[in-house]
This record gives C-alpha cells, structure tokens and sequence, in this order.
C-alpha cells in the first residue's frame, strides 16, 4: 500500500471510500491522478451544479449511499442525476438522435437534437460521455460513448441472461466443464450429477448477447443465431443502437472496463444502470464463479454462470485504430 499511496496522514484515510483507496493503490502514476489531493476532498464526479445546489451539500461525501435531498428524480432516487441537471426528473426529453452515419456523425447529431443533455462533464477528472443514439422503439434505448476510453457503452437488455448466452461461450462438454465447471455444450441438457443444473445452457443454436453472432459462426464449430434482443428481421439490436458489427465490435465488460467506467462516473450517465450485469471476469474460489457488477451501488458481487442476469454491452469503434 505505501508503495503507490501518496503521503497523508491515517485520519485522513480513514475518511475515504474504499473504493478511492482501491484506485489509489493500483496506480502508478498517482502524482498527477485527481484522487491523489485528498484534502478538502469532495467528489470529483459531482457537476459544477450539484457542488453549488445548498440541496446537496449534505449528500457529497455520501451520495452512494442514498441521501436523501428534496425533489428527488424518481428515476434515479439513491444518487444524483446529473445528465439533465435534475430538471423534471425524466429522461423522456431527450429527443430520438444518432438513426444513422459513422458514430461522429451520430454523436453530432445527438448534440445538434438533445443540446446539454447529450453530455455530461467531470472537470476535475476530464471526463466526457456523449450520447451516440437514442432510439425510441417499445422504450428508449441510449447508447454514450466515453471520450476519455473511446468505448461505446449499450443500454441494458430488456431480458436476462446466463452468463454463457451472454458472453456467447459454447464449448463441447469435456472442455466447457474444465472452464466453466458446466456442461456448456449447445443443446446438452445437463441432469448428471454432482450438480443437476436441468437446462441447456446454450439452446442448440448457440446465443451471443453483445459479440456478434455471425463472427462467432465463423470462427467456431457451431451455428449461432441472433438473441431474442434483435427488433426486426434485419438483426438489428436497439439496445446497441443499432450499431452493428461493421461500425462496432461489442463485448461482455471485463471487471476491469467496469471498475474504470465507475470511476469515469458511468452511474451518472447510462439510464437502467440500478442492476446487476454480467462481467467476463472469472472469479477465483472456483470455475463457476464470475463477478457481476451492481450498478445500483457502483461495487462487485460474485454469481453462478448459470443464474439469469441483465446485460450491458461495451464497443470499440472500428474507425479508429
């Protein structure tokens, strides 16, 4: 610990998230990080607007812990919505953007349609998200783009997954169980002891949620088909903006992409962000295990592969290199 803190004193630590000494003690460059400055700390993903609202004063050393403040945004109850600057409360506002194009184009769109709420800025860590699309079919669906990664993040998918479906893992059975600790061949109904799971943890036509389905096609033995996510015949996937292969490549987040989109403030951004999703992340007391990540309080919880959860996807552009 002492090798990567910068000096202070014990009281002043003691005062910190454990999650800020977290990010302090895995960074080897903390002379020039933002947390590195704990005196008069406050929180360096709170806006200019929130740190001069007097309703919050109370709630900036907290808010991850629901503080309660007067007329609270519905939606976003436990922590501060900082998108729309707490105006209404509803995301409703922002107005359909980014239908088509190359994601400048897309993101220029969003900002000429949605104006101040197509962005939201951290000045103390020199963040920026910016709205990439938002597509208004049986919900909204909004895709952001953190300029500071230059990966895309997706909304969340309406229905629930295995973290095999999710991540689009299908391996025969000696194989999947030395990995996985489950039998994750397509279409295998797994009721063989010790552990009985009763399902097949990939139907028949293997499902991947955020990498392509095609690709996978191409590079493994096995046909895959498109997740019941897909809005038309065309295989286009609102939740992703309909960013496809050719202008997208989409992943499962690892544990690592999750921790930093944290620390870049990602609660305060992406809508439908109070669940827990799958990571690709493995966990290390045994095979099945794999860590989830709760958007609802910003930490890490440990799941079973074959239990149902919701889904985030995370881009990278195929137009930069």
């Amino acid at each position: 610990m002492k090798k990567f803190l910068p000096k202070t004193t014990k009281s002043s630590l003691t005062t910190l998230p454990l999650t800020l000494l977290i990010s302090c003690s895995t960074s080897t460059k903390n002379t020039t990080h933002p947390y590195t400055s704990f005196e008069n700390y406050t929180d360096p993903l709170a806006s200019n607007f929130i740190q001069s609202d007097d309703r919050f004063k109370s709630c900036l050393w907290n808010h991850q812990w629901q503080c309660e403040f007067t007329n609270s945004p519905k939606e976003k109850e436990g922590y501060f919505e900082t998108i729309h600057n707490l105006e209404n409360g509803s995301r409703d506002r922002i107005k359909a953007c980014g239908l088509n194009g190359t994601i400048d184009q897309r993101i220029k769109d969003c900002a000429t349609s949605n104006k101040k709420l197509s962005h939201f800025e951290s000045q103390k860590l020199k963040i920026t998200w910016k709205l990439v699309s938002v597509i208004k079919a049986n919900q909204q669906y909004e895709v952001w783009i953190d300029t500071a990664t230059n990966l895309l993040w997706s909304d969340r998918t309406d229905k629930k997954y295995n973290w095999y479906r999710a991540t689009g893992y299908a391996k025969n059975k000696d194989q999947s169980i030395l990995e996985t600790q489950f039998i994750a061949e397509p279409g295998y109904r797994d009721n063989e002891t010790p552990y009985k799971v009763g399902i097949a943890l990939q139907p028949k036509n293997p499902i991947s949620v955020c990498h392509d389905h095609k690709e996978l096609t191409k590079v493994t033995p096995y046909q895959y088909k498109q997740s019941d996510e897909a809005h038309d015949s065309n295989e286009r996937y609102a939740f992703k903006g309909y960013l496809e292969n050719e202008r997208v490549q989409w992943k499962v987040p690892s544990r690592i992409d999750w921790m930093i989109a944290e620390t870049h403030g990602i609660r305060k951004v992406l809508p439908r962000i109070d669940y827990k999703m799958w990571s690709t992340t493995s966990g290390s007391d045994y095979r099945n295990s794999v860590w989830l990540y709760d958007g609802k309080f910003g930490v890490f919880d440990g799941s079973d592969r074959q239990i149902s959860q919701y889904v985030r996807c995370i881009g990278k552009r195929n137009d930069i290199q």
